[in-house]
């Protein structure tokens, strides 16, 4: 009977990877320990169409406060972690296997270090998201009454 080699160990928590790409989308989900946020970038595998794939990732300290602060959205950040699995494929609720939009990768032990976060992207008019706040209408004058509107103007020659 052949012996088992045990001279070489296998050490996969060593290999660690690193990704940069855009947040696309961020989920708060609450459990019995409390609260964090389940991350999703985009990022591609190489130059061109066709080669994005999104890389998932979950936080409990600094990047759900950041989240919560409004300043995550559409942000370029690098993560790096542990690759916990690859999926290109889903079962949907009839029980029939489909394809994913983009092949993802999750990762375990994640954090962004030093300089990872990347620029905040432009409000469009100079409005940022902050998820959480109370939203207030403009004030606005109020309409005008139908008296008001029946008076002649003086025509201007």
């Amino acid at each position: 009977m052949a012996e088992a080699n045990t001279e070489y160990k296998t050490y996969a928590n060593f290999n660690s990877v690193s990704f940069t790409g855009r947040v696309v989308n961020v989920d708060i989900v609450r459990n019995n320990d409390g609260e964090y946020a389940a991350f999703t970038l985009i990022t591609n595998l190489q130059d061109g169409e066709g080669n994005d794939i999104n890389v998932t990732f979950n936080n409990s300290n600094g990047l759900l406060k950041l989240h919560k602060k409004g300043v995550m959205d559409r942000r370029v950040i690098t993560v790096t972690g542990h690759i916990a699995r690859c999926e290109q494929v889903y079962t949907n609720k009839n029980g029939e296997r489909m394809e994913l939009k983009r092949p993802r990768i999750h990762l375990i032990q994640a954090q962004v270090l030093d300089g990872g976060l990347g620029p905040i992207p432009k409000a469009k008019d100079g409005v940022v998201r902050k998820p959480g706040a109370v939203l207030k209408a403009p004030e606005v004058d109020p309409t005008p009454s139908i008296a008001e509107e029946a008076k002649e103007v003086p025509a201007v020659y």
